[in-house]
């Protein structure tokens, strides 16, 4: 206790033996700090039952509170974009984007990405959808003006010809989605939904362009399901006609 500075004070006997009788100071409280008030034996607790007096100790002290805390973050509401002045956000985003658009060089050893495909890519995509793992969603990109949209396009040739794409835009937001059967309270009777970034989303339209050009090369021409201008109900319906054909005339159908 000298050498650590501990201190303590006397309160009585805390101990109680087999006859009743308090026999012995056995709690303490340990303590360096001044501002601590002196323990006291509590022994007016009939909820005590056993064979010790409890002791008490009140310590001063200024407890901060934190704005806002980590663990319990204030929930972000969704932004009406038809109550936002598209104007005004369209001069916010042109005014601070020129400096990014300079940093980014025009090198192109690879694929070029023009500016017409990415406008249709961003067009291509639901508007009115859930925000992504940064809080963007489609309408930020889409009412940014033209000048983010010359940013997005040097930054995706840029990934095309470093032939990298960041891990941050690899990051989807998911969530548990109840199948409508089973007991709510049991995870196997939910889905995840991933939602993701707004910036993937552009570059997967680019990149079905060039993939769809070649596979369609090689698909069956009997393949009506994702493909673009058919359906698979075209099939449908002549395998139909087929079969009541045989069934009017009373055919074996294989």
């Amino acid at each position: 206790m000298v050498e650590c500075n501990l201190k303590t004070n006397s309160k009585g006997l805390t101990f109680i033996n087999v006859n009743g009788i308090d026999t012995s100071e056995i709690d303490y409280f340990l303590y360096t700090d001044p501002k601590c008030e002196p323990s006291k034996r509590l022994i007016d607790l009939p909820s005590n039952v056993s064979d010790h007096h409890p002791i008490s100790m009140r310590i001063k002290c200024n407890i901060t509170r934190e704005q806002q805390s980590r663990n319990s973050e204030k929930q972000k509401h969704k932004i009406r974009w038809n109550k936002v002045d598209k104007s005004r956000y369209e001069e916010t985003i042109s005014r601070n984007i020129g400096d990014f658009i300079e940093r980014i060089s025009e090198h192109y050893a690879t694929r070029y990405v023009d500016l017409d495909t990415i406008e249709k890519a961003i067009k291509s995509i639901n508007k009115g959808k859930a925000e992504d793992v940064f809080g963007i969603s489609i309408e930020n990109v889409l009412y940014a003006g033209q000048q983010f949209k010359l940013f997005l396009h040097k930054l995706i040739n840029r990934m095309f010809q470093d032939r990298v794409l960041p891990d941050i835009i690899k990051t989807g937001l998911l969530s548990p989605v109840f199948k409508n059967k089973g007991d709510k309270n049991d995870a196997k009777y939910y889905r995840g939904i991933t939602v993701l970034p707004i910036l993937l989303k552009i570059i997967e339209f680019i990149l079905r362009i060039d993939l769809r050009s070649g596979s369609l090369k090689l698909q069956s021409i009997l393949q009506k399901g994702f493909t673009a201008n058919t359906s698979p109900l075209n099939a449908a319906i002549i395998l139909e006609e087929v079969y009541r054909e045989y069934m009017d005339k009373n055919y074996l159908s294989i």
